[in-house]
């Protein structure tokens, strides 16, 4: 049967009371003199390290990086351009039916006004607003000033082209929307009811891979608004 260590750790330790000096490299322990240790404490510790430190040698370690092979890759979906995949969801025919509702609710508000909106034209307004999201400047008109001009906006579109078409964006024909606001059945967001309906839509369509990340966002907002979700933290105990 082994016997128990002992509970003082210091019946281990060794009598001596010389300390432990480890050696420079290239040199002998054996041939070291107590004078030369005692010379080398004595110096400051920046005379130490000008003398310079050891130097070690790193084993160069091979990696395989399978497991990828040329079948896996030909598997994998292609990457397209961000344009690409902004189409993928505002087709075609979703320009085409904003561009429908924007001009005819700009003869609504003045007959003798129309707007003449065409698509490619929605399309480079939609391309400025996604791209005004970067610069973020508090006002849009900063971006066709002369002081905080953004060539990507103002070269695109003249700013009062764009603010014709901000203005009278619209998603839905506001004559078939219900009168009575306290109607239970009232659609809440009946403005944007096709919009909502064709984008949900093309979510739908998009073939989704084995592998898919849903990612969200809160968007502050303290206005007025029914449709307005809160977070609720529940209290620590």
């Amino acid at each position: 049967m082994a016997s128990l260590p002992s509970d003082n750790e210091d019946e281990n330790l060794s009598d001596s009371d010389d300390d432990y000096v480890p050696s420079k490299p290239g040199s002998d322990n054996s041939t070291s003199s107590d004078s030369e240790d005692d010379s080398e404490d004595d110096q400051p510790l920046s005379n130490f390290f000008a003398k310079g430190t050891p130097k070690y040698q790193w084993n160069k370690v091979s990696v395989s990086l399978a497991p990828y092979t040329s079948q896996n890759l030909d598997d994998e979906p292609e990457i397209g351009r961000p344009i690409h995949y902004f189409q993928l969801f505002f087709s075609d025919e979703l320009l085409d039916q904003i561009v429908e509702q924007t001009n005819l609710y700009a003869c609504q508000v003045d007959p003798n006004r129309p707007l003449n909106l065409a698509r490619s034209e929605l399309e480079v307004f939609l391309g400025t607003v996604v791209y005004m999201s970067i610069p973020g400047l508090p006002r849009h008109r900063l971006y066709w000033s002369s002081a905080t001009r953004v060539s990507q906006a103002a070269d695109s579109m003249s700013r009062k082209r764009w603010e014709q078409i901000k203005k009278n964006l619209h998603f839905n024909n506001n004559e078939n929307l219900p009168k009575d606001r306290n109607d239970v059945n009232r659609d809440k967001l009946f403005k944007l009811r096709p919009f909502l309906d064709n984008l949900q839509q093309n979510f739908a369509n998009q073939v989704k891979p084995e592998k898919l990340c849903v990612d969200e966002q809160t968007v502050p907002f303290k206005g007025r608004s029914s449709l307005k979700q809160y977070n609720i933290i529940p209290k620590t105990q």
